[in-house]
């Protein structure tokens, strides 16, 4: 079975950078890392939790 969980406006490293272009800019800004840690969306632990507890 495969599982799929689409978060919106969150990129491949978890942080809520807007649209997909807003997020090729932040990611070549400079402040990428930045970015990771300030705008991590908390969601990613909460659908993993609802996935995990899913079994």
């Amino acid at each position: 079975m495969i599982i799929k969980i689409i978060l919106e406006n969150t990129n491949h490293a978890f942080a809520l950078v807007g649209s997909m272009e807003e997020g090729i800019k932040l990611k070549h800004s400079g402040k990428y890392a930045q970015i990771m840690q300030d705008k991590f969306n908390p969601l990613v632990v909460t659908k993993t939790i609802e996935w995990l507890t899913s079994f």
